[in-house]
């Protein structure tokens, strides 16, 4: 028998270039599609390009409006400056932390919360994967700890990386399915309860809601320099602010 809660907190780090917060992103899409709700933030080193990141999410079978205490689960692709974002991810005795052990030692902070330890061998898994990508890995295992439906996945998959052709759309399904194949089996894995109705959810971030808010509050002229994570308030704005007669000036 599943034991269920009403929301369950995930995080996922790993370093620059290893496709965290696109993961984050996609899975956000894909739990919005299953019928769920989730709330994400997400944190970055202070590196111009690159750079260590992490996002953090509450799922939940009604709406989330904050992080939960703690988190029920660690999917580390890495633990390159993972104390970095230590704070920002507190540990219990019953977290699981999933993690691969090519990838280092497990820093003590971790092993101090006195979580389970899962190992998952997903450097392994893409070397034996043609054209796999360990984000996509990654994702097929949370998607399967979620019991998500694979349409669900295919459509958020297809509403994300739609842009960059039929290939990499096989590629990232032929992943996340190796994924889902290679999940482990954890003992007192906490399960959502089904969800009561799929309905279309509003997925908005909070740059883009910044930009709206400008918008609705009468901004029509808006002159900024871009740099992350600020950059999307401007990338938001500035077709929207044509539409109705403003413009934006990169400085």
């Amino acid at each position: 028998m599943k034991n269920h809660q009403n929301t369950l907190s995930i995080a996922i780090t790993g370093s620059g270039g290893s496709g965290v917060v696109t993961m984050g992103l996609l899975l956000l899409k894909v739990i919005a599609g299953a019928g769920y709700y989730g709330f994400m933030t997400r944190s970055a080193g202070p590196q111009i390009r690159g750079g260590e990141s992490a996002v953090m999410l509450r799922v939940g079978v009604n709406p989330v409006s904050c992080q939960d205490d703690s988190f029920s689960l660690l999917l580390a692709l890495d633990w390159l400056n993972f104390s970095r974002f230590a704070d920002e991810i507190p540990l219990t005795d019953q977290s699981i932390v999933l993690y691969d052990p090519v990838m280092g030692e497990v820093p003590a902070i971790v092993l101090e919360s006195g979580a389970q330890l899962q190992e998952i061998s997903l450097k392994a898994l893409a070397k034996s994967t043609e054209g796999s990508r360990l984000n996509m890995l990654a994702l097929g295992v949370l998607t399967a700890l979620l019991d998500i439906e694979k349409e669900a996945t295919e459509k958020a998959v297809n509403s994300v990386l739609g842009h960059k052709g039929s290939e990499v759309i096989a590629a990232s399904m032929k992943s996340i399915h190796a994924g889902s194949e290679a999940v482990p089996k954890i003992n007192n894995w906490l399960k959502l309860p089904p969800a009561s109705v799929a309905a279309s959810h509003w997925n908005i971030s909070g740059n883009e809601a910044a930009g709206l808010g400008a918008l609705r509050g009468g901004v029509r002229l808006v002159a900024a320099y871009p740099i992350t994570p600020a950059s999307e308030v401007l990338e938001w704005m500035a077709p929207k602010l044509e539409k109705v007669g403003g413009a934006l000036i990169q400085a």
